[in-house]
C-alpha cells in the first residue's frame, strides 16, 4: 500500500496545491468567504459558469485522503478507511490508483468542457 501513496501525493500536489486561489477568487462574480479553500473556490467558479458542483468531488477525495495523514505518515487504519470510502471494494494499489485516476480524469474533462462551453457562449 505504501507504493500507492507517492503517486497520490504527486497527483494531489499537481492538481490541488497548484491552483491559483488569487486568480480564481478574482474571477468570481460573487465574492467568496475568505475561509473558502482552493477546491471550494474552483467549485464556485465552475458553478458560476454553468458547471456541476459535484465536478470537483474527485479532487476533494484526493485532498481528503492526503489530509488524513496517509501520505506523510501512513498509519494504516485512517488512510485505509479513507481509501475504502473513496474506492469501495478495491484492494490492490493498482486498482485504487486506477479508480482515483479515472475519477480525476473525468473531473478535469468536465472542468474543461464547462469552461469551453462558457467561452463559446461569450459575454
Amino acid at each position: 500500500m505504501s507504493a500507492l501513496l507517492a503517486p497520490l501525493l504527486t497527483l494531489s500536489k499537481v492538481l490541488v496545491d497548484s491552483l491559483d486561489i488569487i486568480q480564481i477568487r478574482d474571477a468570481l462574480a460573487t465574492p467568496a468567504d475568505k475561509q473558502t479553500g482552493s477546491l471550494g473556490l474552483l467549485q464556485l467558479y465552475l458553478v458560476e459558469r454553468g458547471g456541476a458542483a459535484e465536478t470537483v468531488q474527485p479532487l476533494k477525495d484526493l485532498q481528503r485522503l492526503r489530509s488524513k495523514g496517509g501520505f506523510a505518515h501512513y498509519a494504516g487504519s485512517a488512510a485505509e478507511l479513507e481509501i475504502a470510502s473513496i474506492a469501495p471494494g478495491l484492494r490492490t494499489p493498482a486498482e485504487i490508483f486506477e479508480h482515483l485516476s479515472r475519477n480525476v480524469i473525468k473531473a478535469l474533462t468536465s472542468v474543461a468542457n464547462t469552461l469551453a462551453t462558457f467561452a463559446e457562449a461569450g459575454p
